[in-house]
């Protein structure tokens, strides 16, 4: 009975992981994916429950009192009001800066998924795929059963820490085997993998990327070139914290995922009554532990609503938290698996650009904290790291892994100060219509 709300600034349900292809795209042949089948679903739900929705709106502002402010392609902006939120912002992709990362052909592991998965497009005719965790398999494979080629997969991990992990993945068979799956795509195609190795640098060489990677450890002596005509690198995932950074609830770091987490109850619910924070927001776990989380903090919220009594709630919760549990295991492997060592920012030469926005390069971090910068935001004032249009999205893990060299921890370091708009806004769009009559004019004050 509780009245719901949707603000998605997606075009159809489904996230990230279940992104359908754009409505202007014709499809010629019929295509029927697991993914596909879970995003129809979605919709169905939402349909069947009667749950209204705002497709296409990108939430730039929200108030304490849960005053939430979303743009649409109208150029327009609504507001609405809450008793509840619940925050569901998913994460961005971490990428450790290397020489070369910013050259046209370079792009992340993320945005690779959203062109094999949602527009069918192959990242280009010979892709090395690099970085760390489950996504190398996932770009790697969906390239190959798309028919492009792989030149090389490139992990850093050691093909033991993968191993070690296969535990607590035995937690969650179907996603187990959907892994050996991607794994099985990648031999048969006789495609070399390089464990424990990191990529030194890219330069552009005619119209190709010659990739020099760095085996066993960084050791200097252990290199090899490789050819290829783009690039798909990531180094993990980032919990996406700006609605609560904006909105003040406490956070931590989480020394396993190398992350600012917000500090939650077994509810969801965070420091702030009546906001929770579900998905991988809340720690990263994957898409399916994401629906669990989802249904915990929704019937926590028909409860404070008193929709339903403690023992519904109790009855209903309990189920959900041993399957959440279960599945957080493989969860927390994968995440171990995304997190890249420390000793990684080392390869961060002083000339190669941190952050590509205002063209920040490590040295100028380095001279910085040389004069006196001690925490992340006095860095941002000094330098403009993290100024631009991400808004310290793309480099602020990397800035932050710079000056803990010097300081010796994250925590010491800190986290960007989040501030509204969220994303970037047009003026016009904050501002909306009005009258130059109903502008309240201010009397001048007296000498």
């Amino acid at each position: 009975g509780v009245k719901v709300l949707v603000i998605d600034s997606n075009i159809d349900t489904g996230g990230q992981v279940y992104k359908p292809p754009p409505r202007t795209y014709k499809q010629l042949t019929k295509v029927s994916s697991k993914e596909l089948k879970i995003q129809k679903s979605f919709s169905k739900l939402i349909k069947e429950n009667e749950i209204d929705i705002a497709l296409e709106h990108t939430v730039w502002q929200v108030n304490h009192g849960f005053k939430v402010y979303a743009y649409n392609n109208n150029n327009s902006t609504t507001v609405w009001k809450c008793k509840i939120l619940i925050v569901a912002t998913g994460t961005y992709e971490r990428i450790i800066p290397f020489p070369g990362w910013t050259l046209p052909g370079v792009i992340g592991l993320a945005a690779s998924t959203t062109l094999l998965k949602s527009h069918r497009v192959l990242p280009g005719k010979n892709t090395i795929v690099a970085g760390c965790g489950p996504l190398l398999a996932v770009v790697a494979s969906g390239i190959i059963k798309a028919g492009g080629k792989v030149g090389a997969v490139i992990d850093l991990n050691r093909s033991l820490d993968w191993l070690s992990s296969i535990t607590p993945m035995l937690s969650n068979p179907s996603n187990l085997f959907e892994g050996i799956g991607w794994l099985k795509n990648i031999i048969f195609a006789r495609t070399p993998i390089y464990f424990n190795s990191t990529i030194e640098s890219v330069i552009k060489k005619d119209n190709d990327l010659e990739i020099t990677l760095v085996q066993n450890n960084f050791k200097k002596n252990s290199k090899i070139k490789l050819k290829a005509d783009s690039l798909c690198v990531g180094h993990g995932l980032i919990p996406s914290v700006d609605i609560s950074k904006s909105l003040g609830v406490e956070l931590y770091f989480e020394n396993l995922s190398s992350n600012w987490l917000p500090k939650i109850n077994k509810y969801f619910q965070s420091s702030i009554e009546k906001l929770y924070i579900v998905g991988d927001g809340s720690g990263i776990s994957g898409a399916v532990p994401a629906y669990e989380k989802g249904l915990i903090a929704g019937n926590a919220s028909s409860y404070q609503l008193k929709y339903i009594e403690k023992d519904r709630l109790d009855l209903i919760t309990n189920k959900i938290f041993k399957r959440l549990k279960k599945l957080e295991k493989f969860g927390k492997s994968m995440a171990k698996l995304m997190t890249p060592p420390s000793k990684i920012i080392k390869n961060v030469t002083k000339d190669t650009i941190v952050c590509r926005c205002e063209d920040i390069k490590r040295g100028d971090i380095e001279e910085a904290i040389k004069f006196g910068a001690r925490e992340i935001n006095q860095l941002k004032s000094w330098t403009r790291c993290g100024m631009g249009s991400c808004q310290g999205r793309t480099c602020e893990d990397a800035i932050a892994r710079v000056m803990s060299e010097h300081f010796g921890s994250r925590e010491k370091v800190g986290t960007f100060t989040r501030r509204f708009p969220l994303k970037p806004i047009l003026m016009e769009d904050a501002v909306g219509e009005f009258e130059y009559e109903d502008i309240i004019k201010i009397e001048e004050a007296p000498l």
